[in-house]
């Protein structure tokens, strides 16, 4: 699962990036890969090819030093049950941020097992991370933010993030 190392990085960058129209919070809803999140505005979608995955979503949505970034790989049948497959998942994203994890702790999101981390950037911005499996996808929500602004924002949207149905 170390195909994860390009794709963060560019997120991380709209921490750094021009800062856009800051838009009212709303809940989103992806129906095609099952999620509700709450979001500053409607995210942009892509689907960046990843070796050894079925399928790729990234949500993004970036504002006055912050950012934040949903993500969900579709992997091959059982690939993500294998033993590990969540830390794996996780440690693969935040070095590919080119992250530094300052705490890691098990959560449950959804009923599903999870994981919480906060996260230390080489450009000097925090974020805090939230990730767990279900079935063959991984989902993970990351919020980033700029030394200098707050953490509300980044914390409304990790906790927010979860399961629809």
């Amino acid at each position: 699962m170390r195909f994860l190392a390009s794709l963060v990085v560019a997120t991380v960058m709209l921490v750094a990036g021009p800062a856009a129209a800051q838009a009212a919070w709303t809940n989103f809803k992806s129906v095609d890969y099952g999620f509700s999140v709450d979001l500053p505005g409607e995210p942009a979608v892509t689907h960046p090819p990843i070796e050894q995955t079925v399928d790729t979503a990234q949500f993004t949505v970036a504002g006055d030093g912050e950012a934040f970034m949903i993500m969900i790989v579709q992997f091959r049948p059982g690939e993500a049950a294998t033993p590990g497959a969540l830390d794996t998942f996780l440690d693969g994203v935040v070095t590919g941020a080119n992250g530094r994890e300052t705490s890691r702790e098990t959560t449950r999101v959804s009923g599903k097992d999870a994981r919480k981390a906060a996260i230390e950037f080489e450009s000097g911005a925090k974020g805090s991370a939230v990730a767990f499996i279900h079935g063959d996808r991984a989902y993970i929500a990351v919020g980033m933010r700029a030394q200098n602004v707050g953490s509300a924002d980044v914390e409304r949207m990790v906790a927010s993030f979860r399961l629809m149905g």
